[in-house]
């Protein structure tokens, strides 16, 4: 795949402007969350990273309030500790 096409993967939404990041954290997919993190940190530039992590669905969630809705505090935790690593204050 061209790196083009990855990030067109990584970033894709749904019909509920969802990305896979957003339904693993919703269904407390801890182990696919970590899968989605890894590659995302190997093929995603840090701007698009930063898109994955602060993307935002047709509820104007991003995968950390969906988490929080559904009590998923594994994927809560995996989010902040990323979160921290990746974003500057302001973001988060």
């Amino acid at each position: 795949m061209s790196a083009e096409e990855i990030n067109e993967l990584m970033l894709a939404k749904d019909d509920m402007e969802q990305t896979a990041f957003h339904i693993a954290a919703e269904d407390d997919k801890t182990q696919v969350i970590k899968e989605i993190w890894e590659w995302s940190t190997v093929k995603l530039s840090a701007e698009e990273i930063t898109k994955v992590l602060l993307g935002k669905g047709d509820m104007e969630e991003t995968a950390f309030h969906r988490a929080a809705r559904f009590g998923k505090t594994k994927v809560l935790q995996r989010l902040w500790e990323w979160g921290n690593e990746r974003l500057s204050p302001g973001e988060l």
